[in-house]
C-alpha cells in the first residue's frame, strides 16, 4: 500500500464520528430491546446484526490500517444503517403504546382511590405510633417502610406509563398494605 491510499484525515474523523453516533443508537435501542421495552421484529434485528457486525469491525480500524475507499465505505455502510435504525426506532411500536394495554381511567381512578385510602390510614397509624398509642415493634415498623414503599412508588406514576399488569400488581400490594395498617389502626382509641 502507497500512502496515498491510505484515509485522509478528514475522512478519518468522518468516519469515527459515524462510529460513535452508530454505537449510540446501537446501545440506546438495544438497550430498550433488552428490556422488552419494544415489540421484537424481524426487521430491526436485521438492522440490529448488521449494526454489532460493522461496529465490531470498526473498533478494530486505526488510521494506518484502512485506505480511503474501505472508510468511505464504511461510512456509507454506517449512514446507510444510521437511517435504517431511524426509520425503526420511527416506526417501532413500544411495549407500553400497545392499544389495550394502557390502564382504562376508571381503573386508574380506582387505583387513586385505593391510594387515598392508603394513605388516610397510613397516617392515622403513624400519628397513634407517634404519640404511642400504638406499641412500638418491628411489625408495625416493617408494614409502614412498606407503606411508604408504595406511597412513594404510586405518587410517581402516571396513567400513561401503567400497564394492566402494573396497575393490578400495584394495587394487589397496596390492598395488602392498607389491610395490615387497617389491622393496626383499629387497636387505636
Amino acid at each position: 500500500m502507497t500512502d496515498k491510499e491510505m484515509v485522509s484525515d478528514n475522512t478519518f474523523a468522518v468516519l469515527r464520528e459515524n462510529y460513535a453516533a452508530m454505537s449510540a443508537c446501537y446501545d440506546e435501542v438495544m438497550e430498550l430491546y433488552s428490556s422488552n421495552a419494544i415489540a421484537a421484529d424481524s426487521d430491526m434485528e436485521e438492522v440490529m446484526f448488521e449494526a454489532a457486525e460493522v461496529i465490531s469491525r470498526m473498533g478494530e480500524v486505526t488510521q494506518n490500517s484502512i485506505t480511503e475507499e474501505d472508510a468511505e465505505f464504511f461510512i456509507e455502510a454506517m449512514i446507510e444503517l444510521l437511517n435504517g435504525l431511524s426509520d425503526l426506532i420511527d416506526d417501532m411500536e413500544f411495549a407500553e403504546d400497545k392499544p389495550g394495554e394502557m390502564v382504562p381511567e376508571e381503573d386508574f381512578a380506582i387505583l387513586q382511590e385505593n391510594y387515598r385510602a392508603l394513605i388516610e390510614v397510613y397516617n392515622a397509624v403513624v400519628k397513634a405510633y407517634g404519640s404511642e398509642e400504638i406499641e412500638a415493634n418491628a411489625d408495625v415498623e416493617n408494614v409502614l417502610n412498606e407503606a411508604v414503599a408504595i406511597l412513594e412508588e404510586m405518587g410517581a406514576i402516571e396513567r400513561e406509563a401503567l400497564t394492566e399488569d402494573d396497575m393490578q400488581e400495584l394495587n394487589d400490594a397496596m390492598m395488602v398494605i392498607l389491610e395490615a395498617l387497617t389491622e393496626i389502626s383499629g387497636v387505636i382509641g
